[in-house]
Order: structure tokens, then C-alpha cells, then sequence
């Protein structure tokens, strides 16, 4: 759905570098296409799938790793009752493999890069990473380095930790993402990807510098 996207809206603007950030909820649709559940059904216990869910949080990489080792698609649960039948052929990792191939496809034919990174230990991010190495995509796992920071400051998950928002929201703090940022940048100039300086300083200022508030140019 995102490759289409991209190719209708934004493939006519030439773009030179195109950045990938995956997310474990990416190989799942959007809410507002699922159908909506029968909150009123007897056939199903949501107390009992909430529970489940719980019990599971936490325990994918394991998961996807059990799934790599016995040769099958490495995947979060979806409960394919909720997917259109129209939609189905959309969710599983094999479509998520296409869609990267369609990517590469269009990146040979209009000659820009792509780069595939994570901003968070997301599951099972490591096959999506070999995706995307194979398909010939800079990649860079900021999961790692986000790993890296909690080992050595003694903090035994990404969750509540000051990498995340809170402990039931996985999404990157402001440190998060100054991280994030500082790891993504340096790729980005270790291997060509960053814009030339331009030879005319945007706003009048001489290189190098910048005006602050309230100070002239």
C-alpha cells in the first residue's frame, strides 16, 4: 500500500534517497480497514485475548526467531477474521517481501537509493534488515544501537527505559530520537548519502554558522 503510494504522489518529485523506517506494525493494515469486531458476540471471550496478548508482549524476537529456524514466514499474530478478504493478500511477509522488490524495481528505473532503518527494537526486525540487504538498500538496525545504550547503562528493556516513551508506549523519546538522529546522520555521511554543502549559504549566512534568535545574520 505505501509502495503504491509513493509511486502515485511522490515518485513525479525525482527524489534522489528514499528512507524506510519499519515498524512490527507494518506488516499489518491500518485499523480503519480491518472490521470492526461484534463487541456483543458469544463466540469470543476479548477478556481471553487480552490476557493473551499480554502474556505474549515482549516474547516476539523469540518468536520470529522459532519461525526462521523451522523455514516458515516470520510474522506478528494477525487475526485474519478482522482483514477483508479483498485485503488478505496484503499481510503476510511474503507481500512485505514483493512490495521491497517493487521498491528496488523503481529504484533501478528512476535511479534513486534506498535506505531501510529501525528506530526501535521492533520484532523480528532483523529478517525485514535481511530483506532489504539482499534487495541492495542501505540498511543500518538502530534497534542495535538503541540495545547497545541500555546494556551499558544497566536497564533491562527498552520499555520504560529513557529511550521510550513510557512504559507501555514503545514509541522513541526525545532522547530516542536524538540517538536515533546522531546514528542515522553519521551512516548517512559515512556512505555518501548527505546533500553537496551548497556554495550559497541559504539566508546570507557564511558557512558554518547560523543565526540564533533574536541575533542578526
Amino acid at each position: 500500500m505505501e509502495i503504491a503510494a509513493f509511486e502515485e504522489k511522490a515518485l513525479g518529485l525525482r527524489p534522489d534517497l528514499v528512507i524506510i523506517e519499519y515498524v512490527s506494525n507494518d506488516l499489518h493494515l491500518p485499523n480503519f480497514i480491518r472490521t470492526r469486531n461484534d463487541a456483543l458476540a458469544l463466540d469470543r471471550l476479548y477478556l481471553v485475548d487480552f490476557v493473551e496478548r499480554r502474556l505474549r508482549r515482549g516474547r516476539e524476537p523469540e518468536l520470529f526467531e522459532r519461525l526462521a529456524r523451522l523455514g516458515l514466514e516470520p510474522g506478528l499474530a494477525i487475526d485474519e477474521e478482522r482483514v477483508p478478504a479483498e485485503y488478505r493478500d496484503m499481510v503476510s511477509f511474503g507481500s512485505y517481501v514483493d512490495a521491497m522488490r517493487k521498491l528496488r524495481d523503481l529504484s533501478l528505473e528512476h535511479g534513486f537509493s534506498v535506505f531501510t532503518i529501525t528506530l526501535s527494537p521492533s520484532p523480528g526486525r532483523s529478517h525485514v534488515l535481511a530483506v532489504s540487504s539482499d534487495l541492495g538498500f542501505h540498511v543500518l538496525d538502530v534497534g542495535e544501537v538503541f540495545e547497545n545504550y541500555l546494556e551499558a547503562r544497566g536497564y533491562p528493556e527498552y520499555l520504560g527505559s529513557p529511550l521510550a516513551l513510557g512504559p507501555d508506549d514503545g514509541h522513541p523519546s526525545a532522547a530516542g530520537h536524538r540517538i536515533a538522529a546522531g546514528a542515522i546522520l553519521r551512516y548517512m555521511g559515512e556512505y555518501g548519502l548527505l546533500p553537496p554543502p551548497s556554495r550559497t549559504p541559504a539566508h546570507g549566512n557564511p558557512p558554518g554558522r547560523r543565526s540564533l534568535p533574536g541575533n542578526p545574520s
